[in-house]
C-alpha cells in the first residue's frame, strides 16, 4: 500500500477480497497464517508481520509464519511468554496499538528494534502483529485495516478446525462402524434396513446388499410381527430396547442374539440404530451351567457362615443336621454350642481353625451332637475374609452306604469351578476379587493371593487397556445394581500373541434376592477367533478368483473374456460382442438395473450388487456384477458366478458346525496319532483336555505314559499297533492315566492312516472316556434299587430271576428270598388262573404287554393287592427275562372302597345316566338287598327298573323327566317308586352335567326317601282334625249334660243324663285305644316287613273272628294251588275291617247277624287278590275313606278303623276297590306278594 501521512497503510478493498480467497482456499492453519503474512507484505505495505499461536501446555505464543523482513530485521523470533505484550493482548483480548515500543508498560524486551507495533488477539487461537522501526508510525486506520485481517483469519481457522473435526469423526465413525465385532444395523422410521457393517454380514450369511433390501423385521422378529411392531414404536418414541432374541440368518439357520436399539437422528432425519452380538454358544453354556447349579442348590448338606466365631447366616439344612427348631437358636451363637467333647474343641481351635485362617480353606470330619447322641460329620470350611468363614456340614455317618453319591456329587460341584475351559472368578460387589480357579490362573503371572483382594480392572486382564479397564469398572458396577453383562476382551500371553476372551458378569443373590457378590466368567474363544478369521480370508481368497470381465459402450459389449462368454452359456465371444448386455437378464432385472445401478454410476461411477443372470438356454443363476465407469464412455463390467460360492457357504458352514461339535461338544473323546514305535506325533485339544498334556508335551512322547504300571508291563500300545497293522483295528479298553496322576477308565480303538496312493501316515488313536458312561450304568443300578415299584426279570416259566431291593419294603420278602422262587406260588389260588392266562399271552407275543391285578403272599402269610404291568424282553440279552413291575395297591383299593360307600350312602338312590336314559351306575340303597352288576351287551333305561314298573303313570313322568334333564333343565319332583319296604315316596332329582364346551353329557339322578316324612305330616294331620272334630263336640254335649243334670229334679232324669256323659267318656277312650293302634301299625311299618303265608294268615284271622262273640259269621274260600307270602299287616288290616263290620251290628241277634264271606282268589307269582262279600251296605262316606283314605268326613272318629285299613293297604304297596251293590258291599283288596317285592330291589345294570 501506499505511504500516508497519516499511517503506513492504507485500505484497500480489493486486497482484503484476495485476502478472503486465499483464506477460503487454505487447508491448513499454517497455511492460512501465511496468506495473512503475504497479504500484510504485498497488499498492505507492512513488512514486519507475524501471527502467533497460544499453546496451553506451555502457555507460550509460537510463531507460525512471519515475513522475511521480520526474520532480516529481528531474526529468529522467539517465543512469548504470558507477560509479554502479545501475552497481555490475549490474555486481555483487547486490540493494542503500541506508538512507542521501548516506553511502554511491562515490555518484555525493551532491545527490539521494533519501536510502533500493533496487536490484535485471535479468541481461542492466538495474535497477530504488525510493527515497524519508526515511532508512532501507524495511525487508526492501520488499526482498523489489521483487526479487518484478524477477523478473516479468525473465520479460516474456525472454518479449518470445523472440517478437521469433521474429518476425524467421519474416519472414526467409519472404524467404530466397521471394526465393531458386533453386528450394526440402521433402519429406517418404516423398518428398512439401510445400512450394515461388515459384522452383521458374517453373522446372518447374507451380503449387504442382500440385508439392505430387507426389512428389520425380517431378520429380528421373523415369526412375531405383532412384537416387533410394538418393539419398533417404542424404539421411535424415544425408548431405548435391549433383549435377546432368535434371529433369522441365510439358509434357514438361527442364532441367539443379544440386540440393543436406539432412536438417533442425523441432518433432521430419525434412524433406528441396532447392535446384534452373536450369544449363541454362551446362551448354550448359560443353559447348561444354570441346570448345574440347579442341581447343586438342591443339595442335601447343611450351609452356615461363621462371623468372628459366632452363626450369621445358617440354612435349614444345618438347623436339622445338629438337631435345632429355628435358625433363632443359632445366629448370633458361638461355634462351639454344637460340641460337648473338649477334646474335640480343642482340635478344632489349635488345628483346624489355624488351618483355614493359613490356607484359606480345610475339609475333614468331627465328632457333632444334637443333643442326644454323638455322630461324625464331615466339614468344609472356607476363608472369605479375616472374620468370616463358610461352612458345609454333612452328616456322614451313612457314608460309606453312600460314597460313589457323595463323589459323584463332589465331582459336579468341582466342575462348576473348575472347568477346564471356563475362566471363574468371585468378586465382592465393588470389585474386588474373593476367589479365582486354576484355568483362570494360567492367564496371568501373578500368584493367587496377589490377585484375590484386587480390584478386578487392576488384575493383568484388563490393565493392559486403560479403555477396557474403565468399561470392566463400569460393567461392575452395572452387575452390582443387578443387570446380566456380557463382555468381550482382549489379553496378551507371554509370547505376545493376543488371546481373546467371551465372558459375562453376574450378580449372585442370596435366599432374600439381596446380591452378595458377583459372578465373572469368561472363555477363550482365540481358536474359534482364529478359525473364523481363516475362514473369512479363505472366502475372501474364492470370492476373488473365476470372475468375469467385459467392458459395455454404448449399452453394447466391446470386449467380453471366455469366463464371462461360458458364465452365460454361450459358445464364443462372436455371439456377444456387439450386443446389448440386455440379452443377459430378465426384464424385471433390466428395470432394476437402470434404475439403481446406472443412477449411481452417473452420480459415484461405480455400483455393486447381486442379480440374476439369465443363460443362453433360458437358466438363470444367482451373479455379483461390479460396475465401473472409465473413460470416454465406457462402463467396465466384472460378473462373478455365486452359484458355486452359495453351495461352498452352505459346505462351509455345516463343516464348521461339526468341527465345532467335535471340539466343543464331545469332551470325553480324545484325538491322537502315533508313529510305528508309538511315539505320539499328534495331539488336539480334547487329548489335552482329557489327559493335562499340553501339545508341546504331548508330542514326541511315547504313548506308554498314558498307561498305568501294569499295562506298561504287558505293554498294551505295542499289542494295538501290531494288531492293528495286521488286522486293519484294534481295541482296548481299561484304564488310563493323567498327567496328575488321576485315573480313568476308557475305550481306545486303533487303526492305521493312510493316503489316497497308500503312504503310511502312522496310527489313529480315538479315545473314549467311559466314566461317564459307567456312572450312568451305576446311576441307572441305583434308580431301580430306589424305586416305588418292585422291579423283577422273570423266566419263561415263571422262576423270579433277579428281584430288586423293594420287595422287602412293597412285599415283605428279601430280595434273595425271592430269587429262584416261582412268581406263581405266592398268587392267591383265586387269581392264578387269570394271571397264568396273561403271562402265557405275553410269552407268545413279543410285542405284546398286560397289565393286571391280584393277591400277593407277603413274608408273614399276609395278603397284599399289588398291580403288575409285564413286557416281553426275552430277545433282549440285557434283560433275558420278562420285566415285570409290581406296585402295592392296597391303600388306593380302600380308598376307591370308602369312596364308593361314601357314593351309596349319600343317597337312598343315586346314579349316573346317557343322556338317552341308559344307566351307567346307580345304587338302590332303598333296602339291604345290593345293587348287583351283570356284564352283558343290553343296556337298561332308568325308567325301566323296577321301582317304576308299579304304575304306567309313574313309568311315563320317569321318562318325561329324563328327557327334560336331557334337554338342559334341572327337574325335582315327588313320586312313588316300589321297593323292599312296600311303596315309598321319593324327592326325586335329575340333573344335567355339562363339558367345557357347554355340550351335556352325563345326567346326574339322586333321590331321598320321604315316605316316613310324609306319612307322619299325613297321620298327624287326620288326627288332628279327628280329635278336635271329636273333642270340641263332645265337650259341648257334656257341657249340656251337665246343665241337664242341674236342673233335673228327679234321680231318674240325672242317672239318665250321666250316662250319656259316660258314653262320650267311653267314645274318647275307644278313640284313644284307635289311635294307639294307628301309631303302632305305623311303628311296625318303619322298622321292616315281616310276610307269613296268605292262606294261613287269613285262616288264623277268621278263627279268632268266629270264636269271639261277635254279631256275624265270616267264611273263606281258597284254591289249593295258592302259596304266597303276603305282609303280615295285611292280616291286621282284615281283621280291623271285619271287627268294622261286626261293630256297625251291635249285638248278636240272628236276624242282624252280618255274614261275610272271603275269597283268596288268585295268586301269582306277583299278586294277591283278596275279595270281601258282605250282606250289609256300606255307606258312601265310608266307602271313599275305605278306599281313597280320605277322611274329612268322618264323624266323631266313626270310620277312623276302615282310614286305618286304606293307610295300611297303601303302606303295602297295595290298592282298595269298593262295590255298593242292592243287597250288600263287595271289597277287593289287592297286594303285592313278598317275590315281587324282593324283585323291585334288586336292581339288574349293564
Amino acid at each position: 500500500m501506499r505511504s500516508a501521512p497519516d499511517g503506513v497503510t492504507e485500505s484497500n478493498h480489493s486486497g482484503l477480497l484476495r485476502l478472503s480467497s486465499e483464506l477460503n482456499h487454505s487447508k491448513s492453519i499454517p497455511d492460512a497464517a501465511a496468506v495473512v503474512v503475504k497479504m500484510f507484505d504485498i497488499e498492505f505495505d507492512a513488512p514486519l508481520s507475524a501471527v502467533w499461536q497460544y499453546d496451553e501446555e506451555t502457555e507460550l505464543l509460537d510463531p507460525i509464519a512471519r515475513s522475511a523482513q521480520a526474520n532480516k530485521i529481528i531474526g529468529e523470533i522467539p517465543t512469548l511468554p504470558p507477560q509479554s505484550l502479545a501475552g497481555q493482548t490475549y490474555d486481555e483480548q483487547q486490540t493494542k496499538h503500541i506508538r512507542n515500543v521501548p516506553e511502554a508498560e511491562r515490555v518484555y524486551n525493551p532491545d527490539t528494534p521494533i519501536q510502533s507495533e500493533i496487536i490484535v488477539p485471535i479468541p481461542a487461537f492466538g495474535v497477530i502483529s504488525i510493527g515497524i522501526t519508526e515511532v508512532d508510525a501507524f495511525s487508526d486506520s492501520d488499526v482498523r485495516l489489521t483487526e479487518l485481517t484478524a477477523s478473516n483469519l479468525e473465520a479460516a481457522v474456525n472454518r479449518i478446525r470445523r472440517e478437521q473435526q469433521s474429518k476425524t469423526q467421519r474416519e472414526w465413525r467409519q472404524i467404530l462402524f466397521e471394526g465393531s465385532r458386533d453386528a450394526i444395523i440402521v433402519s429406517d422410521p418404516s423398518g428398512s434396513i439401510i445400512e450394515v457393517n461388515t459384522a452383521a454380514c458374517t453373522m446372518t450369511g447374507y451380503d449387504r446388499s442382500e440385508l439392505c433390501n430387507q426389512r428389520l423385521k425380517r431378520v429380528l422378529f421373523d415369526s412375531d410381527a405383532e412384537t416387533y411392531q410394538s418393539y419398533y414404536q417404542r424404539v421411535l418414541d424415544g425408548e431405548s430396547l435391549s433383549d435377546e432374541i432368535q434371529i433369522s440368518c441365510a439358509d434357514d439357520d438361527h442364532i441367539i442374539g443379544s440386540y440393543s436399539s436406539r432412536r438417533i437422528e442425523v441432518n433432521g432425519s430419525v434412524y433406528v440404530h441396532t447392535t446384534v452380538r452373536d450369544i449363541t454358544d454362551e446362551y448354550t453354556r448359560r443353559e447348561r451351567l444354570a441346570s448345574l447349579e440347579s442341581a447343586i442348590d438342591e443339595a442335601n448338606d447343611g450351609v452356615a457362615v461363621f462371623e468372628n466365631g459366632e452363626y450369621a447366616y445358617v440354612d435349614e439344612t444345618h438347623l436339622e443336621l445338629y438337631g435345632f427348631d429355628s435358625k433363632e437358636q443359632l445366629l448370633g451363637e458361638n461355634w462351639r454350642v454344637l460340641y460337648d467333647d473338649p477334646t474335640e474343641i480343642e482340635r478344632i481351635e489349635s488345628e483346624i481353625l489355624p488351618t483355614v485362617r493359613n490356607k484359606g480353606h480345610w475339609r475333614g470330619n468331627v465328632a457333632a451332637s444334637n443333643g442326644e447322641k454323638r455322630y461324625p460329620t464331615e466339614l468344609s470350611l472356607t476363608l472369605i475374609d479375616d472374620s468370616r468363614i463358610v461352612c458345609i456340614a454333612r452328616d456322614v455317618s451313612e457314608k460309606q452306604a453312600r460314597v460313589q453319591e457323595l463323589r459323584q456329587n463332589e465331582r459336579r460341584f468341582r466342575s462348576v469351578f473348575e472347568d477346564p475351559e471356563l475362566l471363574v472368578g468371585l468378586m465382592e460387589t465393588d470389585g474386588t476379587v474373593i476367589d479365582i480357579n486354576q484355568r483362570a490362573m494360567e492367564y496371568v503371572s501373578a500368584d493367587y493371593a496377589t490377585i484375590c483382594g484386587m480390584e478386578v480392572w487392576k488384575t493383568e486382564f484388563y490393565n493392559h487397556d486403560e479403555e477396557l479397564a474403565t468399561s470392566i469398572q463400569n460393567w461392575v458396577d452395572r452387575a452390582a445394581d443387578g443387570e446380566y453383562i456380557s463382555y468381550e476382551s482382549e489379553i496378551p500371553d507371554e509370547t505376545g500373541n493376543t488371546r481373546y476372551l467371551s465372558g459375562t458378569i453376574r450378580p449372585v443373590t442370596n435366599e432374600g434376592g439381596t446380591i452378595q457378590s458377583l459372578l465373572i466368567t469368561a472363555y477363550d474363544v482365540t481358536q474359534r477367533k482364529r478359525r473364523q478369521e481363516e475362514l473369512e480370508s479363505f472366502q475372501q481368497a474364492i470370492e476373488q478368483a473365476n470372475d468375469g470381465v467385459a467392458i459395455l459402450e454404448d449399452d453394447g459389449y466391446s470386449y467380453v473374456d471366455e469366463t464371462h462368454v461360458e458364465m452365460y452359456g454361450f459358445e464364443s465371444k462372436a455371439d456377444l460382442l456387439g450386443e446389448s448386455w440386455h440379452r443377459l437378464y430378465g426384464e424385471e432385472e433390466i428395470e432394476r438395473l437402470q434404475s439403481e445401478a446406472f443412477r449411481a454410476l452417473e452420480s459415484t461411477g461405480y455400483w455393486r450388487g447381486g442379480v440374476t443372470g439369465t443363460r443362453s438356454n433360458g437358466d438363470t443363476f444367482p451373479a455379483e456384477i461390479s460396475l465401473t465407469a472409465v473413460e470416454h464412455g465406457s462402463i467396465v463390467c466384472t460378473v462373478r458366478d455365486e452359484t458355486e460360492k452359495k453351495k461352498q457357504k452352505q459346505q462351509l458352514q455345516r463343516k464348521r458346525q461339526q468341527f465345532e461339535l467335535l471340539t466343543e461338544n464331545i469332551d470325553e473323546y480324545a484325538f491322537l496319532v502315533l508313529d510305528s514305535d508309538g511315539i505320539i506325533t499328534s495331539w488336539n485339544d480334547g487329548a489335552e483336555n482329557l489327559f493335562g498334556y499340553d501339545p508341546e508335551t504331548a508330542v514326541g512322547m511315547s504313548a506308554t505314559v498314558l498307561h498305568p504300571g501294569s499295562d506298561q508291563q504287558e505293554n498294551i500300545i505295542q499289542r494295538l499297533l501290531t494288531q492293528a497293522s495286521m488286522q486293519g483295528e484294534s481295541a482296548h479298553e481299561g484304564r488310563r492315566m493323567c498327567k496328575d496322576g488321576s485315573m480313568f477308565y476308557a475305550d481306545v480303538r486303533c487303526t492305521p492312516l493312510e493316503t489316497d496312493d497308500g503312504s503310511f501316515l502312522g496310527y489313529g488313536l480315538i479315545v473314549h472316556n467311559l466314566t461317564p458312561k459307567r456312572r450312568q450304568q451305576q446311576r441307572t443300578e441305583r434308580f431301580v434299587e430306589e424305586s416305588v415299584d418292585v422291579v423283577t426279570v422273570v423266566d419263561e416259566d415263571g422262576t423270579f430271576s433277579y428281584v430288586s431291593t423293594a420287595s422287602q419294603r412293597v412285599l415283605g420278602h428279601e430280595a434273595e428270598a425271592l430269587s429262584g422262587t416261582n412268581v406263581f406260588d405266592y398268587i392267591h389260588v383265586s387269581d392264578q388262573e387269570a394271571v397264568m392266562s396273561d403271562f402265557v399271552s405275553i410269552i407268545e407275543n413279543l410285542t405284546q404287554t398286560f397289565e393286571c391285578e391280584f393277591r400277593f403272599r407277603t413274608a408273614d402269610d399276609t395278603w397284599v393287592s399289588v398291580n403288575a404291568r409285564a413286557r416281553n424282553h426275552i430277545d433282549d440279552e440285557s434283560v433275558g427275562g420278562v420285566l415285570v413291575y409290581i406296585r402295592d395297591i392296597s391303600q388306593a383299593k380302600k380308598r376307591a372302597r370308602r369312596f364308593e360307600a361314601i357314593f351309596n350312602q349319600q343317597y337312598q338312590l343315586s346314579g349316573l345316566l346317557n343322556t338317552d336314559g341308559t344307566v351307567l351306575r346307580v345304587n338302590n340303597a332303598l333296602s339291604s338287598a345290593e345293587t348287583e352288576i351283570v356284564d352283558d351287551s343290553q343296556s337298561i333305561q332308568f325308567s325301566e327298573l323296577s321301582l317304576w314298573t308299579h304304575s304306567d303313570d309313574v313309568l311315563e313322568t320317569v321318562q318325561q323327566s329324563v328327557e327334560r334333564a336331557a334337554g338342559g333343565e334341572s327337574v325335582q319332583q315327588t313320586i312313588e317308586a316300589m321297593s323292599a319296604d312296600g311303596l315309598r315316596l321319593l324327592d326325586l332329582s335329575i340333573r344335567p352335567i355339562t363339558d367345557s364346551d357347554g355340550n351335556i353329557t352325563l345326567l346326574v339322578v339322586e333321590a331321598r326317601d320321604i315316605t316316613t316324612q310324609e306319612r307322619e305330616r299325613r297321620h298327624l294331620q287326620v288326627l288332628q282334625r279327628i280329635i278336635r272334630h271329636n273333642v270340641r263336640n263332645d265337650i259341648t254335649k257334656i257341657r249340656g249334660f251337665l246343665d241337664l243334670i242341674l236342673e233335673a229334679d228327679d234321680h231318674e232324669n240325672r242317672k239318665d243324663h250321666a250316662m250319656k256323659i259316660y258314653q262320650v267318656m267311653d267314645n274318647w277312650e275307644a278313640i284313644t285305644e284307635k289311635t294307639q293302634q294307628i301309631q303302632n301299625l305305623i311303628q311296625k311299618q318303619g322298622t321292616g316287613v315281616e310276610f307269613v303265608d296268605a292262606k294261613t294268615g287269613l285262616n288264623e284271622v277268621i278263627e279268632r273272628f268266629n270264636s269271639s262273640k261277635t254279631g256275624g259269621s265270616v267264611y273263606i274260600e281258597t284254591a289249593e294251588t295258592v302259596t304266597a307270602n303276603m305282609p303280615d299287616a295285611v292280616s291286621a288290616a282284615v281283621d280291623e275291617l271285619l271287627q268294622h263290620f261286626t261293630h256297625e251290628v251291635g249285638d248278636t241277634d240272628s236276624d242282624t247277624a252280618v255274614d261275610i264271606n272271603i275269597e283268596l282268589l288268585t295268586s301269582t307269582t306277583d299278586w294277591i287278590t283278596i275279595r270281601f262279600t258282605a250282606d250289609r251296605l256300606l255307606s258312601k262316606v265310608k266307602a271313599a275313606v275305605l278306599e281313597t283314605g280320605e277322611e274329612t268326613q268322618l264323624k266323631h272318629g266313626k270310620g277312623l278303623s276302615l282310614w286305618l285299613v286304606n293307610v295300611v293297604i297303601m303302606q303295602t304297596g297295595g290298592s282298595i276297590a269298593v262295590e255298593r251293590t242292592t243287597d250288600g258291599t263287595i271289597i277287593t283288596i289287592r297286594i303285592p306278594t313278598q317275590s315281587r317285592r324282593e324283585r323291585a330291589d334288586a336292581i339288574t345294570l349293564t
